[in-house]
């Protein structure tokens, strides 16, 4: 069986303050028995994902595996236009995410 698993991920960039820190939804393809170990699996997957480096901007960036947000069961076939992944958003929601970034914040993180 197939899944999706949204992973949450936090940029921290210690000169920054915690507001201006960036996120990331990671959607991963899973292979597992259940929805059980398709969590587990997750997990480790997101835990593996966590990784430092020094921007173009001389500034320590860290991004932190922040937990699985949801696992979503696509089934025994995954074929192109497949559905991979489905939420439900709020108008807030779904305006941020269609609010591009800043250059600022594309290049320090």
């Amino acid at each position: 069986m197939f899944y999706s698993a949204s992973l949450f991920y936090r940029g921290v960039a210690r000169r920054r303050h915690e507001d201006e820190h960036l996120w990331e939804d990671r959607i991963v393809l899973i292979e597992a028995s259940s929805d059980g170990d398709a969590l587990a699996k997750a997990k480790e997957i997101g835990k593996r994902g966590e990784h430092d480096y020094v921007s173009a901007t001389d500034d320590h960036i860290s991004w932190l595996f922040v937990g699985v947000e949801r696992v979503f069961e696509i089934g025994d076939a995954v074929s192109p236009g497949g559905e991979l992944f489905s939420r439900f958003l709020r108008a807030s929601e779904a305006k941020s995410l269609l609010t591009p970034f800043g250059d600022q914040a594309q290049s320090d993180v």
